[in-house]
């Protein structure tokens, strides 16, 4: 990455930016030497049609006071791939090992964690957390399932699991508002209306009948939104950003400060501490 903007190209940088607060302000100073370079951020749920409609609904206080985020993202496997001779161990199952890798929170959990971040315009102010190595223990290093948990500045509170050894129900975000939850997985999206607001909500809002239906069944009402495949529509991103001077929507700032995240998560749970945001260097832009 550093070696790209050196050589004054645009970059898209695979999630998580970096491992490291020190190794992510390097990045930041790299980049502020250069001039005009287009910088984006691999965290490509933020190009998503549908979690651009789910943020505004959230910002438009449609669902009342946010009051929680629960969030998982859990696979049945073991990440393992086969190595044909034992001295290319490290490299190859590189996730594995502390050196190299963030384990789940840098590779599954930092994708929500950079989309509440954005939603809420706001920083946890700090993290706990814990895990464990307890299924598959096979000599690796990083945990086989984790659990954390953020509180914002503002009060409101997001909890992330993680696991390798059960699928059932994927990935989740839960979004709790004094009015409705939102429920995303990664392309869809639906909304449960609280039983007090329905009536309110079908009046104000103008809903369909069959949406009102819906509510009062305890079912959710579907969020349209197109259902493109969002890498791709990242990379379409990125191009315009170079070729028509467009937003960046995953910018470099936005994966500096989930890369922060990431490794207060990781300290509270490898130190087992609290992390506060504070105690942590401010990331210069």
């Amino acid at each position: 990455c550093i070696d790209a903007l050196n050589a004054g190209m645009h970059v898209y940088c695979e999630k998580t930016l970096i491992k490291g607060i020190t190794e992510t302000q390097n990045v930041l100073d790299t980049y502020n030497k250069t001039n005009g370079v287009i910088f984006q951020t691999g965290h490509q749920y933020n190009s998503s049609d549908c979690y651009k409609k789910v943020e505004k609904i959230v910002k438009s206080g449609y669902l009342g006071d946010i009051t929680g985020f629960l969030c998982q993202w859990n696979r049945n496997g073991s990440w393992r791939r086969p190595v044909p001779d034992p001295k290319w161990e490290r490299m190859i199952n590189w996730r594995m090992y502390k050196e190299y890798s963030g384990g789940l929170v840098a590779e599954l959990c930092s994708h929500q964690i950079d989309f509440i971040n954005r939603v809420l315009g706001q920083y946890p102010k700090r993290i706990s957390g814990f895990g464990g190595i307890d299924h598959w223990k096979d000599g690796r290093e990083t945990y086989d399932n984790i659990r954390l948990n953020f509180e914002y500045p503002d009060g409101t509170d997001a909890n992330f699991m993680c696991t390798t050894t059960n699928s059932y129900e994927g990935y989740k975000i839960k979004i709790l508002g004094s009015n409705g939850t939102i429920v995303m997985d990664t392309h869809k999206a639906e909304i449960f209306m609280e039983n007090k607001t329905l009536k309110k909500h079908g009046i104000v809002d103008g809903v369909s009948g069959a949406t009102m239906q819906a509510w009062k069944k305890g079912q959710g009402a579907p969020i349209e939104a197109s259902n493109e495949n969002i890498t791709l529509q990242a990379f379409e991103q990125f191009y315009q950003s170079i070729t028509e001077d467009a937003t960046v929507y995953a910018d470099l700032e936005s994966g500096a400060q989930t890369a922060k995240c990431v490794q207060m998560s990781l300290d509270a749970m490898y130190e087992s501490k609290i992390a506060y945001w504070k105690d942590y260097p401010e990331l210069m832009f």
